[in-house]
């Protein structure tokens, strides 16, 4: 099976996204670890829910209005973030296969 120049170009582009994600993927992975860093540090309340609960019963916190957030917004900050790196681990995935994929249809070139 003969490429075209229009086949070859698209190659050319995945073959470009599949070398820069060996740079973006880490740089994703470590943005999602320095966010969970900042804000255990800053802001421990947004992450920590140890915190908040020893802030609540030294009285700390207006209890009536926080009590639901003290409980709900770490869980979910935490849900967010083991998807986000759900989502880059994906990712790995997909581009490993993608790069198995090309190495397959440069195999198959050279042999034509």
């Amino acid at each position: 099976m003969k490429i075209d120049q229009q086949q070859h170009e698209f190659l050319a582009r995945r073959r470009r996204l599949v070398k820069l994600w060996r740079y973006v993927g880490p740089l994703m992975l470590l943005v999602i670890v320095g966010l969970v860093w900042f804000l255990t540090t800053s802001t421990p309340l947004m992450i920590n829910p140890f915190e908040i609960i020893s802030r609540l019963e030294s009285g700390a916190v207006d209890q009536p209005t926080l009590e639901m957030m003290a409980v709900l917004l770490p869980v979910t900050f935490i849900l967010v973030c083991f998807l986000l790196a759900v989502f880059v681990a994906l990712m790995y995935m997909a581009f490993s296969n993608e790069k198995k994929y090309l190495e397959i249809l440069e195999a198959n070139q050279c042999e034509q």
